[in-house]
C-alpha cells in the first residue's frame, strides 16, 4: 500500500501554485496598466498613438517612469477640441480672437515706445485716443486734441489728458 503524501507537502505545492497565480496576474496587470494609455489616445483619435504606444513599453522597461506622463499626453487630446483651444466649427481657431489679441499687444508695443522716446514720468494710459494722436504725429498730422495747450501739442509726443 503506497503512503500518502504528508499534509506539509500538498500545502506547499498549493502554496507554490498561488504563487506562481500571483506573478503571472502581475505580469499581465502591469502590461495591460501599461496598454491604457494607448487605448485612450486610440479612443479620442490621438495623432501621436504610436509614438505613445511605443512610450508606453519604454516605460514598462523603466520601471513606469514615463507612465503618468504618457497619461497626461494621451489625456490632453479630443478630437472635438484638438489640443484645448476654443474652435470654431471647422476645427481652426477663431481669427478674430487672435487678430484682436495681436493688435492690442502691438498698441501696447507701440505705447511703451513712445514712453520711452518721451522720457514721460507716468505710464501712457493704454486708451485708443493715445494711440491715434500717436500714429498720426508720426505720419505729419499734427492735429491739437482738444483740451491740449498749444505747447505741449507742438512736442506731438504726450499722454492724452484725463
Amino acid at each position: 500500500m503506497p503512503r500518502a503524501p504528508p499534509a506539509s507537502s500538498i500545502l506547499n505545492y498549493f502554496a507554490l501554485g498561488i504563487l506562481v497565480f500571483v506573478v503571472v496576474v502581475l505580469f499581465y496587470g502591469i502590461i495591460a496598466i501599461h496598454d491604457i494609455t494607448h487605448l485612450i489616445a486610440k479612443q479620442r483619435n490621438h495623432p501621436h498613438q504610436d509614438a505613445i504606444h511605443a512610450a508606453g513599453w519604454v516605460s514598462l522597461f523603466t520601471l513606469h517612469v514615463l507612465w503618468p506622463f504618457l497619461w497626461i499626453w494621451a489625456m490632453a487630446y479630443r478630437p472635438e477640441r484638438g489640443w484645448g483651444f476654443r474652435q470654431d466649427s471647422s476645427g481652426r481657431m477663431i481669427a478674430g480672437e487672435v487678430a484682436e489679441l495681436r493688435r492690442r499687444v502691438s498698441d501696447l508695443e507701440y505705447l511703451t515706445k513712445l514712453q520711452s522716446k518721451a522720457n514721460l514720468d507716468g505710464p501712457i494710459k493704454p486708451r485708443r485716443e493715445t494711440l491715434e494722436h500717436a500714429r498720426r504725429c508720426e505720419r505729419g498730422q499734427r492735429r491739437v486734441p482738444p483740451g491740449v495747450p498749444p505747447s505741449r501739442a507742438e512736442w506731438c509726443i504726450f499722454p492724452m489728458p484725463g
